[in-house]
């Protein structure tokens, strides 16, 4: 009786099978996050690391073998036996031809390639500070110049692959989203959390897969998709912020130093003569005191945020993965900045062995408010640097430019004026794919893409440099 029940019990524990769990860390430590965990080669069973490197898996037996994989390190196969608490240390994978890079028409490893072509960890610029993925490439690229036109959040991205090759078309290299050539007005429209890798075609070989549209090079981008493996939904939040702020403070004149520098000028102009009452000169140079600092007046402090939501898993036939991300980062100019609202969704179903169905929708929406005042550059007329520091923050008289002019005063402009730009995109893409023979596969793809952009801009008939009588611009 009691023989009987231990072999009944035995049984039972069996059919429910074993829990295992652990840590899953890189060479030095670091916990892996979204590490594969496989009970064999059985994709039905397996599991992915958290934000800790944490995993709990239900094997079927003892014997059972765990296969731990992560993009980047060499593949570890253990043994569950009586062990039920593991603690695996992946190594890097110093072979690098091995490396799995996307070109145009599909995958391939970087020993079978006869192409330039180099491939962009994520890894490497995901925590970049900056506020698009095209800023994050810049130093990472090999023979390309990334180039930031201003430190404006608005600012564009110059992207040169394979030189200056035209004066009047466009040198910008093609950008290809998933397949989709085109999928996006630039690189900034693209959220780097949603981002599984970057490869860029830099020879010949972007010519002989896109055609003329290549001649600049291609940068393709691959985006999340859903687990590999079938697992329970995993839900991703990361939260960042921070601050921008000029370097360093530009060391101008205070309306004291100015004012004595005036008289200084017109000394030196009257060769320095005694006597007399100047009205031109400034009394008491002093008495003017620290004035304005025009750079003070319209720059700040800005902070950004950022938050990114995701949630994948895999069904027996069905993966999926979905993010919703936003965006808010001012600019260091006063009331400049952009903010950007993204969402992505991705869904991949098996009907049968041979047909394969994705469906893809993402939407975008960003809003660019553009400097309206400048610190120096060629404006001396308003740029901040070269204002005199002796008028007031509401002062329309600029009594140096062309002996006394209505000129725009920037803070004056900053407050009655308005230029941003609303824009909007979606994407729909629908792929099959089709294995009719071993070995053949059959793949479609289409795509609706739409992108709308306004750019408003208003100028009251109040400002200073309107004539009586003159409108708003619009």
């Amino acid at each position: 009786m009691s023989a009987a029940f231990l072999l009944l019990q035995a049984y039972a524990s069996a059919a429910q099978g074993i829990q295992v769990k652990g840590t899953v860390v890189d060479e030095q430590g670091i916990p892996l996050i979204g590490a594969t965990v496989r009970a064999g080669d059985n994709a039905r069973a397996g599991a992915i690391t958290d934000l800790d490197g944490h995993f709990t898996l239900d094997v079927p037996s003892s014997d059972a073998v765990l296969v731990f994989e992560y993009m980047g390190y060499v593949e570890q196969r253990v043994k569950v036996g009586a062990k039920r608490v593991f603690e695996i240390a992946l190594q890097p994978d110093t072979n690098a031809l091995d490396e799995v890079v996307v070109i145009g028409y599909g995958e391939t490893k970087k020993s079978d390639l006869t192409g330039s072509v180099i491939n962009v960890k994520m890894s490497d610029i995901k925590d970049a500070p900056v506020a698009s993925v095209d800023q994050a490439l810049q130093g990472r690229i090999a023979g390309a110049d990334v180039m930031t036109t201003s430190g404006d959040p608005t600012a564009s991205t110059s992207i040169r692959i394979r030189g200056s090759r035209s004066i009047t078309a466009s040198n910008e290299p093609l950008i290809v989203v998933d397949g989709v050539i085109d999928a996006v007005k630039d690189l900034g429209d693209l959220n780097s959390a949603d981002i599984e890798s970057i490869s860029v075609l830099k020879d010949a070989s972007s010519t002989a897969i896109y055609g003329a549209q290549g001649a600049n090079g291609v940068i393709i981008v691959t985006t999340k998709q859903g687990s590999p493996v079938v697992t329970k939904p995993s839900i991703t939040l990361s939260v960042k912020g921070g601050i921008s702020q000029l370097a360093r403070n530009l060391d101008v004149m205070s309306a004291a130093e100015f004012a004595e520098y005036l008289n200084e000028v017109y000394d030196y102009n009257r060769n320095y003569q005694i006597g007399g009452e100047y009205p031109e000169k400034r009394k008491d140079p002093a008495a003017w005191g620290a004035g304005t600092n025009w750079i003070n007046e319209i720059t700040r402090i800005a902070p950004y945020q950022q938050y990114d939501f995701s949630i994948s898993g895999k069904t027996e036939k069905t993966s999926y993965y979905g993010s919703l991300g936003y965006s808010d980062i001012q600019g260091i100019i006063k009331d400049s900045g952009q903010k950007r609202v993204t969402a992505r969704f991705s869904i991949s179903h098996n009907f049968t062995k041979w047909l394969q169905v994705s469906y893809k929708p993402s939407f975008l929406y960003r809003k660019e408010l553009y400097n309206k005042a400048t610190i120096g550059g060629s404006q001396w007329w308003n740029g901040a640097t070269y204002l005199n520091p002796m008028l007031s923050s509401g002062d329309i008289i600029n009594d140096l430019y062309n002996n006394g002019t209505r000129f725009n005063n920037p803070v004056v402009f900053l407050k009655s004026t308005e230029d941003f730009r609303d824009s909007y995109a979606f994407t729909n893409t629908l792929g099959l794919d089709i294995t009719p023979l071993k070995g053949l596969k059959i793949k479609s793809t289409n795509t609706f893409y739409y992108w709308q952009g306004h750019r408003y801009r208003f100028y009251p008939g109040t400002l200073p440099t309107k004539n009586e009588g003159d409108g708003a611009e619009v």
